[in-house]
């Protein structure tokens, strides 16, 4: 007996329904292979983790000639905090911009104005790192070993750190590592290497370091004022 066709719309629109919903409740295959119709998804900390630190900023780094110039009377260091960018003035000239990585929400890098005080080439640090394999290969780079976890079956070592720029006697530190996306360090100041090589050899004792939430850019953009006169 042929089913009538109200009859065959119905089947389709309710084989149509439970098609969406079985999805949801179907329990996943011990069996599953990836690639193979299931979706193995990493555990949420390794996911947080691999999101902070894994993102490296694709802007340029420059360093113009203008930086041979520097003294402490017209230079000036400057950390944007929510731009994760490091730029150094020689009078009124820009002679750094760089990416930079600061310190996350648990320990800011403070903002303030502070000073140069000193320097160290290389020191060697229980605290800051990779994560590695049982082999040595680097899993993730630049971590906080007090404030990252590992992923399972790697362990943390140690890896020194190089041109270290003290600010405020130590308290702050801007030196050469693993540059991130988003703020993620114990709040010390890393840049790419040759950005901190350059701090190191020309950046004198007493030149200013400013932190700031924004670049005065930032500031000017959401002042119209600042940027033109109002309209007689």
């Amino acid at each position: 007996m042929p089913v009538p066709t109200k009859v065959k719309t119905r089947i389709v629109l309710l084989s149509a329904i439970a098609a969406l919903f079985v999805p949801c409740f179907s329990a996943p295959s011990q069996d599953a292979v990836p690639g193979a119709g299931a979706s193995v998804l990493p555990a949420p900390a390794a996911r947080t983790l691999a999101a902070r630190v894994l993102s490296p900023l694709p802007e340029p780094v420059v360093i113009l000639e203008d930086f041979n110039a520097a003294d402490a009377q017209h230079t000036v260091i400057e950390i944007y905090l929510e731009e994760q960018r490091l730029t150094v003035r020689v009078g009124d000239k820009l002679a750094v911009d760089s990416p930079a990585t600061t310190g996350r929400r648990a320990a800011p890098t403070p903002e303030g104005e502070f000073l140069v005080k000193g320097r160290v080439e290389k020191m060697e640090g229980e605290d800051y790192g990779d994560f590695t394999d049982k082999a040595g290969q680097i899993l993730i780079k630049g971590v906080f070993s007090k404030l990252d976890s590992p992923p399972r079956g790697s362990r943390f070592s140690p890896v020194p750190q190089k041109y270290a720029l003290d600010v405020d006697g130590g308290k702050i530190r801007i030196l050469a590592g693993h540059v991130r996306s988003t703020p993620s360090t114990d709040g010390t100041i890393i840049v790419p290497e040759p950005v901190a090589w350059a701090l190191y050899e020309k950046i004198p004792d007493g030149a200013k370091v400013r932190v700031l939430k924004e670049s005065l850019a930032a500031d000017a953009a959401e002042d119209p004022a600042t940027v033109a006169p109002p309209a007689p």
